[in-house]
């Protein structure tokens, strides 16, 4: 859990010492702002209300020379805005850039945007292929252009493939659920350009329903894997049966799904359609027995981008010999 990997006597300082915010300290730890509360609780340290910390929105004396080096650092280093540090500090951005000023800084600009390469989703080739997958699944692009992928926190490794790939500075994020039952990870940076190159590709906001990616992208072998990747499972079904199967709020993705494997493999898989417990519909298509085999093949060779875990099964499966005597043969409800 991300309790266990916080520096504990640098959040009660900040908090008791410093008079910094819980949000604050979250936002310098990578976490969440419930995580520190329930971290300060369990050590015991009563919550203060704003009028019982030092007034933030004073002179910028009240910083230590530690603290304004740390402004300093967020500010050249972690290339965060003036605005974003005063939100860190609890202070004004007046203050900010008073205390950057007043210590060499040079001021570029109002906010110093971490770089990437905005041009990775010009050309599809095997690598931009997979990620568009992943995109078209577990990711996401809002109306501010915002364009992110959501995994496991167990799966923040492969995030961290995902920036290399973009060749950015970005942190990976880690958040809790609002359940705390589990938490995840986050990879986001912000592009028009790439906005409206995957809008080319069918990978659009609001998508959920109504995802139907390119005829290119439909007919890619690592564009499926990386949807499998993200929305997909593999799995055993009984003791021997290797199954692998893609879910999907919207019929026309699924159904180009269900179109590839018919092209490529000698599988016959049956497009099924099921109900949430909140009343929403859902797709799925799942491939059985030898087609699995022979659709793991297919989809994970070796030497390409795959989710570890997901690539050690397909891997399993690569390895299985089904004698015919032992092949169950199954159908799925339409």
């Amino acid at each position: 859990m991300i309790q266990n990997r916080l520096n504990v006597s640098f959040v009660i300082s900040a908090y008791t010492e410093r008079g910094m915010p819980q949000k604050a300290i979250a936002s310098l730890c990578g976490c969440s702002q419930q995580t520190i509360g329930r971290l300060l609780k369990r050590k015991g340290i009563r919550a203060t209300t704003r009028k019982e910390r030092p007034n933030q929105k004073s002179c910028p004396k009240m910083f230590s020379p530690e603290q304004e080096a740390e402004m300093i650092r967020a500010y050249t280093k972690e290339k965060l805005s003036q605005s974003e540090i005063a939100n860190l500090f609890g202070c004004s951005q007046t203050g900010v850039g008073f205390i950057l000023r007043r210590n060499g800084v040079e001021i570029t600009d109002k906010r110093s945007p971490l770089p990437f390469d905005s041009r990775v989703f010009d050309q599809l080739n095997d690598e931009s292929a997979y990620w568009l997958g992943m995109l078209a699944t577990d990711g996401c692009v809002n109306s501010q252009n915002a364009i992110s992928i959501v995994l496991q926190q167990h799966d923040a490794p492969h995030l961290e493939e995902f920036r290399k790939f973009l060749k950015a500075e970005h942190r990976v994020r880690f958040y809790d659920r609002p359940s705390g039952i589990s938490s995840y990870a986050v990879m986001k940076i912000v592009s028009r350009s790439m906005a409206e190159k995957l809008k080319g590709y069918g990978i659009t906001q609001r998508k959920t329903h109504t995802l139907q990616v390119s005829e290119e992208l439909a007919n890619n072998l690592h564009f499926w894997r990386g949807a499998i990747d993200g929305d997909g499972s593999l799995g055993m079904m009984g003791k021997n049966q290797p199954t692998i199967r893609l879910v999907s709020a919207s019929l026309l993705f699924i159904q180009q799904y269900k179109t590839f494997i018919e092209r490529f493999t000698d599988a016959k898989p049956i497009l099924r359609k099921s109900i949430t417990k909140y009343g929403n519909d859902f797709y799925s298509v799942n491939v059985h027995s030898k087609y699995a085999i022979e659709l793991a093949k297919l989809l994970y060779p070796d030497g390409f981008p795959a989710l570890s875990r997901k690539k050690e099964r397909a891997d399993k499966f690569k390895t299985m010999v089904l004698r015919l005597r032992r092949i169950i043969p199954f159908q799925m409800a339409a």
